[in-house]
Formats: structure tokens, C-alpha cells, sequence
């Protein structure tokens, strides 16, 4: 059974987990142990009589009658317990008769032939064999009582049948000290039974355990892990409620560090709000948010594809510092002309012009500076506006051309009487001259 917790403290979740399928299914369980045992003694009965004229008779009823009892009671007790009858002392009974079977054999031995036939009659194999059995049933203390059992039978059954039959002087094999060696290893058998058949119940505690931490409110089993950022991580999930019903989603969770930062919580759960709230083709779902544990979680549209980050890697730009900004490695074509209106939005003009109507230049460079600067008065928030270098001259002809500016340029840009706006992959400038 699962292991024990000190007196006050809550089991874990797996070893409850595991403590309930094992309530659930000893019955199941036993039925095959005891339909396995009738079908084995079964067969002994049969071996047995064919062994009679080489035993002896009397010694072979004794041991067929043995064998007859065993396959009766444990068809029977297959059949009530298919029928779902059960008690958990049912175990013990069990265990304490199948050990008993060595005794029963060592008696008929002493008493139908010789001292020496029953203290070196295999009756150990069996002995060590009901052990094994007693720990398959999934309890450790099955195992160890099953151990002692053995171990006090055989120092029973020793001094007080084999030991006064010994003759002088006594082979050393049949010596005390070397008896009681024997019931030694039974006993550890068992001991070594029950640390098996403990270490497996604790490997099925952890991954009930693991398997239930990633089993989010019943609803969400989580994959692999898509990426993580200085707050959270995505993970690809199965949305699987009950009805079959299966969907891929993407789950994005708060990193445990940040889990009980209450401000951050109420920044996360507002961008879930935000993100309900908007519906577009290009935009990804938000389908639900919730809490499991200490942490909480958003589940999204899942969208298979390449990621933004793979996608600019692919191109040849950068996916750190300045966004837009081409890559200073690679062939000349991708950091030069490659980029296209379809893989990236044109940058902003090169210059902004102030309220006096001057211009001033501001490079990426330059932004960056700003907003790291923390002697600067400014140095939470970078310049209102600044601009990637521009291109090379060699990109290609500008690809439209239109009287007014873009709807995301500043109403204060405009071009000089008669003049078009152009646009190319890099800059917005006016066809009668550059910006003023």
C-alpha cells in the first residue's frame, strides 16, 4: 500500500491516488492470484498421484488431499470474488495459508519417511516463491509477514520435530546455528520483497503525481513547452473535458516566481480580460483563464506554424534589441533589400520634426542609450519616436505611390504642394524630395 504520512499531515496527492485504485481494484487483483493458485495446485495433483509408486502412496494422498483443498477453496474464492464479493482480511488468510503449505509438506516427510528427507526437501523454492507472491499483491506488510511466517515455522518446526530425530553426530548442515541461518534468509526474502514491491508503489505515487500536476483543473494535459519569457511560459495543451471531446490549445502560465506577486497577477488576468475582448482573423482566441495551485494560466487558439521568432531568424534579422532592425550577418541580400512589405511593416520616417518645426534625428542606437541611461531623467521611458537605420540606396523602386501620407503617419508630415507620397521597404519619403 502507499506510504504512510506522520499524523496530521495531508498524503500527497499521488499516494491518495494510488490508495484509491488500490482500494478499487483489490478484488480484481485477488481473483487473479487465486484463479492462478486453483489452476497450479490443479496441476499438482495430477504430478502427485503420477508420483505415487515412487513416494509411496500414503505420503502421495497426503500431499494430492493438500493440493485438492488449495484448488477448491481458491475456485471458490475466484468465483465470490468475480462476483464482487471481498474483505480486506481476505489477504491475510491467504498469505497465511500458502506459507503454511512448506509446514504441511515438512510434516508429511518426518512422518512418512525420514528427518533427513525433510530437512533437505526443496520445500525452500516454495517457501520463497509464496513470499514473492504475498508482495505482488501491492502491500509490503503482505511481504514481510509472508517473511516471518516462513522464518518462524522453520525454527518451529526444526526444534521440535527434526531436532529430537537427529542422530549423533549431526551433519552441519542440520546444526542449530545453520537452521537458524536458514530462516535468516527467509526472513530477509521477505524484508527484500517488501522494499520492492515499496519502491514501486512509490514510483507510482510520483508519476500519478507528476501526471495529476500537469492535469489542469481536469481540463488541460500539457505537452511540450513552446517557450518562456521572464514572467511565463506556453506550453502546447489538450483541452479534454469530459464527453471524448479533445482540442489542441496553447497554455501560457505565470512563472512560479511571479505566481504570488499580487500586481502582476492583476496585470495578467487584465490582459486575459483585454484579450477576450478582441475578435479577429489575424488575432489569436482567448479561450479561458483560471487558477490551479499557486499558479495561474490562460488558455489561447493554438496556431501550428513557425514561431515570430523562427520567422525573423529565417529572413535574416535580429530577435533582440531594435525590432526591425536587419541583421548585421548573413548574405548582402538579407540584410539589405530582402525584407518586403509581406514580411515586415515599413519602418518610420528617419526624422521627426519638432513643435519649431525642426528636425531631429534619432537612431536606434541612440534610443537604446536613452532608455538605459539611468542617470537620465528619462530613463524609464526611451525617446517618444525613433527610427532604424535606413536601408541601402540599392533596394528596389518604390512600390506605390499616393498623394497622402499613410494613416499611421502624425497629421504634422505631409509633402510640399503637388507632390506624392512613396513608399518602399524602408522609408516614406515624398517623390519631390525627402521629408521636411
Amino acid at each position: 500500500m502507499p506510504h504512510s504520512n506522520p499524523p496530521g499531515t495531508p498524503a500527497p496527492l499521488g499516494t491518495q491516488l494510488l490508495a484509491e485504485h488500490f482500494r478499487a481494484d483489490a478484488a480484481a487483483r485477488e481473483a487473479t492470484v487465486t484463479r492462478f493458485i486453483s489452476l497450479v495446485t490443479g496441476l499438482f495433483i495430477l504430478s502427485t498421484l503420477a508420483l505415487g509408486g515412487r513416494i509411496g502412496w500414503p505420503r502421495a494422498l497426503s500431499v494430492a488431499g493438500l493440493c485438492a483443498f488449495f484448488t477448491v477453496y481458491y475456485g471458490w474464492l475466484s468465483w465470490m470474488l468475480r462476483r464482487g464479493w471481498f474483505h480486506p482480511a481476505i489477504h491475510w488468510v491467504n498469505v497465511a495459508l500458502e506459507t503454511s503449505t512448506g509446514a504441511f509438506l515438512f510434516t508429511c516427510d518426518i512422518a512418512f519417511g525420514t528427518v533427513e528427507q525433510a530437512l533437505t526437501n526443496p520445500m525452500s523454492v516454495l517457501w520463497s516463491a509464496t513470499i514473492v507472491l504475498a508482495a505482488l499483491r501491492g502491500n509490503r506488510h503482505l511481504a514481510l509477514f509472508a517473511g516471518g511466517i516462513v522464518a518462524a515455522e522453520t525454527m518451529l518446526l526444526y526444534m521440535l520435530l527434526a531436532w529430537p530425530r537427529l542422530a549423533e553426530p549431526v551433519p552441519l548442515m542440520f546444526t542449530p546455528p545453520l537452521v537458524a541461518l536458514r530462516a535468516a534468509y527467509y526472513f530477509i526474502t521477505g524484508w527484500l520483497a517488501a522494499l520492492v514491491a515499496s519502491y514501486l508503489t512509490h514510483r507510482a505515487e510520483e508519476a500519478l503525481q507528476a501526471v495529476r500536476e500537469k492535469d489542469l483543473l481536469g481540463k488541460y494535459f500539457l505537452h511540450e513547452r513552446l517557450g518562456v519569457g521572464g514572467m511565463a511560459e506556453v506550453f502546447r495543451a489538450t483541452y479534454s473535458p469530459e464527453g471524448g471531446f479533445e482540442k489542441v490549445v496553447a497554455v501560457k502560465r505565470i512563472l512560479p516566481a511571479y505566481a504570488e506577486d499580487e500586481d502582476f497577477v492583476t496585470l495578467f488576468r487584465r490582459e486575459a480580460e483585454l484579450g477576450s475582448l478582441l475578435c479577429h482573423p489575424n488575432i489569436v482566441q482567448v479561450l479561458d483563464v483560471g487558477r490551479f495551485g499557486d499558479t495561474y494560466f490562460m488558455a489561447m487558439e493554438y496556431i501550428e506554424g513557425l514561431s515570430l521568432r523562427e520567422l525573423l531568424k529565417s529572413h535574416g534579422w535580429e530577435t533582440s534589441g531594435w525590432p526591425g532592425r536587419p541583421s548585421t550577418s548573413g548574405s548582402p541580400r538579407r540584410t539589405g533589400c530582402a525584407a518586403s512589405w509581406g514580411t515586415s511593416p515599413p519602418s518610420r520616417p528617419a526624422a521627426r520634426p519638432s513643435t519649431a518645426g525642426r528636425t531631429s534625428s534619432r537612431s536606434a542606437s541612440h534610443c537604446t542609450r536613452r532608455s538605459r541611461d539611468s542617470a537620465s531623467s528619462r530613463a524609464r521611458m526611451p525617446p517618444a519616436w525613433c527610427a532604424p537605420p535606413p536601408l541601402p540606396s540599392s533596394c528596389p523602386p518604390p512600390a506605390s505611390a499616393r498623394t497622402s501620407p499613410p494613416s499611421w503617419m502624425p497629421p504634422s508630415w505631409s509633402c510640399s504642394s503637388g507632390a506624392s507620397w512613396s513608399a518602399r521597404p524602408g522609408a516614406i519619403s515624398c517623390a519631390s524630395g525627402s521629408v521636411p
